[in-house]
């Protein structure tokens, strides 16, 4: 049994969230360093990689949005390989611009998308004709899918008398 107290617990949090704060600096004057090596050698070989390994091994942070900093800045992607940098357009390194948008501030998560019930229902047709389909083609799945066929058809009369086509 654990003697954690409320106490405690605000501390760890305290103490975590000045930790996260010290760790996105770290990022922020690596990635700079990075940038600035590029713009001043005009060479990328060895800085790519770097950029890559921040981006890949540095643990807990977003690295889509690291990603995204280093794209800003005249990074080229490889798309066959998540965070790997193929090179760099040198002249779009910006300085200036890197220091005053932080690499955290790119690609920000927000976790409510809004709701589209349109769009919801459309979803759920296309899952229901996507099981049948299968059920269709293999008949032995059919106890695992449950379609009751006269609530799927009040839904369509619904959405048809509120001039939408089901999927």
């Amino acid at each position: 049994m654990s003697n954690m107290t409320e106490a405690t617990a605000v501390k760890l949090v305290d103490a975590a969230i000045k930790a996260s704060g010290t760790m996105s600096n770290k990022i922020q004057y690596a990635a700079e360093a990075i940038l600035e090596v590029i713009k001043t050698t005009g060479d990328s070989r060895k800085m790519k990689l770097e950029a890559s390994r921040l981006v890949n091994d540095a643990t807990g942070i977003r690295g889509e949005a690291l990603v995204e900093y280093f794209v800003q800045q005249g990074a080229e992607k490889n798309e066959a390989k998540e965070g790997g940098f193929i090179g760099w357009d040198v002249s779009k390194v910006d300085l200036a611009k890197a220091r005053a948008k932080k690499w955290h501030e790119y690609k920000k998560v927000n976790p409510w998308q809004g709701y589209n019930l349109e769009k919801a229902l459309r979803a759920q047709f296309t899952s229901v004709n996507n099981a049948q389909k299968k059920v269709k083609a293999n008949p032995e799945l059919a106890s695992i899918v449950s379609v009751d066929k006269e609530l799927l058809e009040g839904l369509r009369e619904l959405l048809a008398r509120h001039g939408k086509q089901a999927a």
